[in-house]
């Protein structure tokens, strides 16, 4: 089966697409690839900001397809929706690995401040 560039997938298409994914297809990859690469790269500079790190996530996220496509549901949503979700996530991920986020700032104890006796005191009169 041959698969448009243009215009959306018919339901009936994108499951037979995913189904010669999973049966390790060379040519389900290719036509993924091609129908959806530009799309899953716009994502990746928007969110990552370089054409690097967009070229690399493009990667990655095909690979997360290949590896992944027995795990798609044609009911749950769209074929180009699995793939913009999986490219925001692993965009989102490589984010918070640079930027260090989720892990709090470490304080050092000789940097905290010392406690006000007399806000002690007050405590221990209530």
């Amino acid at each position: 089966m041959t698969f448009d560039r243009e215009g959306p997938l018919s339901s009936e298409s994108e499951q037979e697409l995913m189904r010669q994914l999973v049966a390790g297809e060379e040519d389900a990859i290719r036509a993924l690839y091609t129908r959806f690469g530009r799309s899953v790269y716009t994502v990746g500079l928007r969110l990552l900001g370089s054409a690097e790190s967009a070229e690399e996530l493009t990667q990655d996220v095909f690979l997360a397809a290949w590896r992944k496509a027995a795990r798609f549901d044609a009911e749950r949503g769209r074929l180009s929706t699995w793939l913009m979700a999986i490219a925001h996530n692993m965009a989102v991920d490589r984010l918070r690995h640079e930027r260090g986020a989720g892990r709090p700032p470490l304080v050092l104890v000789d940097e905290l401040p010392e406690p006000d006796p007399t806000d002690e005191e007050d405590a221990l009169v209530q």
